[in-house]
């Protein structure tokens, strides 16, 4: 009697963590395939949709990274998380009206959702409101604390720093 080596198709979950490890050690066309054959496996995969948004932008092709950013949306329409990844990948290519537009969804579905306002802050800067944008600053830093670590970081935030009611993390 032979013994025959038998192989098992991965799931959808198996392709997705694949992927991710693929990601997290810099093979990014190893990523974008495996969590291609995810998607085609099962296509309402948000989380993998949502995976390969990141992969799509760290490999700087923008237009595949919202889109993919939309499609998680699609198969996850109730899960705020991807309407505020949807948002990042469409503010890099001046999609400031569309990424509102996914944040106010967020905040629809949960309207104590930090990182909603946080990005919601950086749209509202990038399109000169600044009350607006302070506004949402204040709240997103009032839900949470920890987003006063990464505020300097923000471009965006750059000309609204010296206003008078821009957040300063107390010490």
């Amino acid at each position: 009697m032979s013994r025959r080596k038998t192989t098992r198709a991965l799931s959808p979950c198996s392709f997705y963590q694949h992927g991710w490890k693929l990601f997290q050690h810099g093979d990014l066309e190893g990523a974008r395939d495996t969590l291609l054959r995810s998607v085609d496996v099962d296509f309402d995969n948000a989380a993998a949709w949502g995976l390969l948004a990141r992969v799509y932008e760290a490999m700087d092709e923008p237009q595949h990274a919202a889109e993919a950013a939309r499609q998680a949306i699609r198969s996850a329409p109730n899960d705020p998380h991807w309407c505020v990844v949807a948002a990042t990948m469409l503010m890099p290519l001046g999609l400031y009206d569309e990424a509102r537009l996914k944040i106010d969804r967020a905040l629809e579905l949960n309207p104590e959702h930090a990182d909603a306002y946080f990005n919601r802050a950086i749209v509202n800067a990038s399109q000169n409101k600044a009350a607006a944008a302070i506004a949402d600053l204040k709240k997103a830093l009032e839900l949470d604390k920890a987003l006063y670590d990464i505020v300097d970081q923000v471009d965006e935030f750059e000309t609204l720093r010296e206003h008078k009611d821009f957040p300063k993390q107390e010490t």
